[in-house]
């Protein structure tokens, strides 16, 4: 009797594990126990149906995509089942980055580090070099600052109070050229709730005094617009200044640095982003390219000071506006973007080497800086 029921036992074993032999995406096989084979089974079936049964109601897929085929890889390749778990794994971060990109987005730093370039979240190492950027960028090539002949020296304390307000609240973003370890362009931002300085801006001269009248009327009238009148402390970014050195026009720079403030943003749970823009060819960049809202278009001529007209006098470009969008629309496009930015940049550092294609406006603030 012992015998014949070893026996038994021993012929059950061998014929088990061929027929309750199964694949859980891409995990293997499962060998039940001999008692609880047919319950196991029994029990799988349930959980399948009650599986669909929700998927149904969701409207959702509980499996990813590429998990479908791993039933067929798994058992005939174990490196095809490794290519197909990377797939899916890279599927489920992708589709994790475009539809929850949320508050829960993971930040890291740097943000990226290229091989001459490194884009970061501006901090207190970046302080004194952002300040030099935006100092010089803004007295070179901003028209109403060179309108009103503000030069480098006054411009210092004004630079300053800006860099600063940025560098607290930690939305801002700066390139920095790894030959030199210097920011070479920034993106800076704060919360369009932010108070200004005001003790800082009674100590400046006129000049911008009629600089500060002008940005506040224009910041005046985008927030009494009825659907701006109700967003609060953390629904809305102003990008106050962005710029470069004219020397990394036409390389992308810029364009990335701002890509990647829009994603900061998002990431620390913004919605909107808006600027106030005087820059001809950004405007266009904004307005064409970018598709941003323009949600005022404040002409130079029409502004009024102390019963005068002291813009009157600029006319490239007319007017001021403010662009304003969507960070879900921008955060989506990010990655579409910059590698278009990319291929444009590559196509233009070549033409410059080459010495085919020269931009005359770089060249020209080059040599004054």
């Amino acid at each position: 009797n012992i015998k014949t029921a070893k026996t038994q036992n021993n012929k059950q074993q061998t014929k088990t594990p061929h027929a309750t032999h199964t694949h859980r995406h891409g995990h293997g096989p499962s060998i039940p126990s001999l008692s609880q084979s047919s319950t196991n089974e029994e029990k799988k079936k349930k959980e399948k149906k009650k599986r669909k049964k929700k998927d149904t109601k969701r409207g959702t897929k509980s499996v990813p995509l590429l998990a479908l085929p791993f039933h067929f890889f798994v058992s005939f390749s174990p490196s095809l089942l490794l290519v197909g778990f990377v797939l899916s794994c890279l599927e489920l971060r992708e589709r994790k980055m475009s539809e929850d990109a949320d508050p829960n987005i993971i930040v890291t730093r740097p943000l990226e580090d290229g091989t001459q370039f490194r884009y970061d979240i501006m901090s207190e190492e970046h302080y004194e070099s952002t300040v030099e950027c935006l100092a010089k960028v803004w007295v070179s090539s901003n028209v109403v600052t060179s309108h009103l002949g503000i030069n480098l020296e006054d411009f210092y304390p004004y630079a300053r109070d800006i860099v600063k307000t940025a560098l607290e609240q930690k939305l801002s973003t700066v390139a920095i050229d790894k030959n030199t370890e210097k920011v070479v362009a920034f993106h800076l931002s704060h919360d369009f709730r932010t108070v200004p300085n005001y003790e800082f801006r009674k100590t400046l001269d006129e000049r911008f005094q009629t600089h500060i009248a002008f940005l506040t009327e224009c910041m005046d009238y985008y927030k009494s617009l009825p659907d701006v009148q109700e967003r609060k402390w953390g629904d809305a970014i102003n990008g106050v200044v962005a710029g470069s050195y004219p020397d990394y026009w036409n390389r992308g720079v810029m364009t990335k640095t701002g890509l990647w403030a829009f994603w900061l943003a998002k990431a620390r749970g913004y919605k909107w982003h808006f600027g106030l823009v005087t820059a001809l060819q950004t405007q266009h960049l904004l307005g064409k390219r970018a598709r941003f809202d323009m949600r005022l278009d404040k002409k130079f001529a029409d502004f009024e000071y102390k019963g005068g007209r002291p813009f009157a006098g600029i006319t490239n470009p007319p007017s001021a506006m403010i662009f304003e969008t969507e960070l879900d629309f921008q955060a989506q496009a990010f990655s579409y973007n910059a590698k278009k930015a990319k291929k444009r940049a590559k196509k233009r550092i070549k033409a410059l080497e080459e010495g085919t294609t020269v931009p005359t406006a770089a060249t020209k603030l080059a040599a004054k800086l």
